[in-house]
C-alpha cells in the first residue's frame, strides 16, 4: 500500500520479525506531532520528518538538512517471526543506510 502520514506514524523496528531479542536493536519512532526520533544500541537521535504526499518520506536531521523524499511502502509480509507490517523505503533511510523496518506493537 502506498502509506500516508497516518500509515506511518508509530515505531519501527529494524529486528522485529527476525529476532526476538531486541535489546540491540534499531527503531525509528515517527511521531504524530512530527517528531522522529531514532534509537539504536547506545546512540540517540531526534528530528523531524513529513509526509506531504502519499508515498514519500522526508527526515530532518542533523541542524535541519533534510534527505529524501524516498518512496515507501507499508505491506503485511511473513517474516520469520510471523506476519509483521512492514515500511519499505526506496532510498537509505538515515542515519544507518537501512531500508526495511517492522511496525512494533503499540502499548496498551
Amino acid at each position: 500500500m502506498v502509506p500516508d502520514r497516518s500509515h506511518i506514524i508509530g515505531r519501527w523496528s529494524e529486528n522485529a520479525g527476525y529476532e526476538a531479542d531486541l535489546s540491540r536493536d534499531t527503531v525509528l519512532d515517527f511521531r504524530a506531532d512530527g517528531i522522529l526520533q531514532i534509537a539504536t544500541d547506545g546512540e540517540h537521535i531526534e528530528g523531524r520528518w513529513e509526509c506531504e504526499h502519499p508515498g514519500t518520506l522526508v527526515l530532518i536531521v542533523s541542524a535541519g538538512h533534510r534527505y529524501g523524499p524516498f518512496n515507501v511502502l507499508v505491506e503485511l509480509r511473513c517474516l520469520p517471526l510471523g506476519e509483521f507490517e512492514v515500511l519499505e523505503s526506496g532510498g537509505a533511510l538515515l542515519p544507518f543506510g537501512r531500508r526495511h523496518f517492522a511496525r512494533l506493537p503499540t502499548a496498551r
